[in-house]
């Protein structure tokens, strides 16, 4: 498929580039003057370098991001997969020197505000949130049953995230085929049936993938989880090419390697939109205040009100319905856990 051989090629070639100084880029929220720019959607974004797909033509144009760049999305990446952009084409090869797999040249100078998205929590003490995809439906958080086992706490992280980004959640639990015991597996992940989220449970290697497909229609779907749990293996599958890498896991760590370093999206027939994100091992919610945090941990909804304290943070106050309802059951303790380690870890 041409729109993944020119996407590697960029990958390959600007990997090197991005090594370079990063210009500072100012931001402002409204233009000072019109631009005869274009339209464009952000489907692929490789270190500084951007890949837009024009609306009107569907061109490919490798982008940069001006010096001034007008947006609405302060404190976080400025521009992300998923992206609504105006940019302006820029003439570099002579058209008799360019071939015709080449990609053309632009510049982005907005951004249009984001209706929905992903973030993180950016390392160190930067105060910018990670947007790892934007304007999504869903958020597809993939885990492995076992070779790595499933890590519940990050799964609260992720979920916590993607309702902070106005993103519903799906749950794909990977190679059941690896499981010894798949009724503690379903009872590990009723808690988020109760809660709503839609739970599949599948081998990629065995299965042919029919309901996930039939789910991801008519959506676009963010593709995220921990390396080295088959995300790679769904994907191909769904495309029906082997488009990802996929890597085998490190024998020494038991952990994923990294299969992809980039963030792409496939616009596949049937209105299938993969958003694919690269495979991590920690995650930290952005944008959260540690006095709502309770807000996101539904089973705790009926409890709260009946605290003691209006201001109660469910942990160390007495008289809390919230520890009340954890000891007597009716909250599950796992889940209260990762309320727990996600509130101690929050500035």
């Amino acid at each position: 498929m041409k729109t993944f051989d020119l996407y590697e090629e960029v990958r390959s070639e600007h990997i090197r580039k991005s090594r370079s100084a990063a210009k500072r880029t100012l931001i402002k929220d409204k233009e000072d003057r019109k631009h005869d720019s274009l339209k464009g959607l952000v489907i692929a974004v490789v270190g500084k370098f951007i890949i837009v797909r024009q609306y009107e033509t569907n061109d490919l144009y490798e982008c940069t991001i001006a010096g001034t760049l007008v947006t609405e999305n302060y404190k976080s990446s400025l521009v992300a997969v998923g992206d609504s952009v105006s940019f302006r084409e820029q003439i570099g090869l002579k058209e008799s020197e360019q071939s015709d797999d080449e990609l053309l040249n632009g510049v982005i100078i907005s951004v249009k505000k984001r209706g929905t998205m992903l973030a993180r929590k950016a390392p160190g003490k930067s105060t910018r949130e990670l947007v790892m995809a934007s304007n999504a439906d869903y958020l597809f958080l993939i885990v492995s049953a076992e070779q790595p086992g499933y890590n519940l706490k990050l799964i609260d992280r992720f979920v916590v995230s993607a309702e902070l980004g106005g993103l519903k959640t799906a749950i794909c639990v990977n190679k059941i085929d690896l499981a010894d015991d798949l009724d503690y597996i379903h009872q590990d992940f009723e808690t988020y049936l109760k809660l709503g989220h839609t739970v599949f449970y599948i081998s990629a290697l065995n299965n042919d993938l029919k309901e996930i497909k039939k789910f991801l229609k008519n959506k676009i779907t963010v593709f995220a989880g921990p390396s080295g749990v088959g995300k790679s293996t769904i994907i191909n599958k769904i495309i029906g090419e082997e488009i990802q890498a996929v890597n085998e896991i490190s024998e020494r760590t038991n952990k994923g390697q990294h299969t992809t370093s980039s963030v792409r999206l496939f616009e596949l027939k049937g209105n299938v939109n993969i958003i694919d994100t690269p495979g991590i091992r920690e995650f930290a919610s952005s944008g959260l205040e540690k006095e709502e945090l309770a807000l996101y941990f539904h089973e705790f909804d009926e409890y709260f009100p009946k605290c003691k304290f209006p201001s109660c943070s469910h942990i160390h106050e007495p008289d809390c319905a919230v520890t009340a309802a954890v000891e007597s059951g009716e909250i599950n303790a796992e889940r209260y856990e990762s309320y727990v380690n996600i509130y101690m870890s929050m500035e």
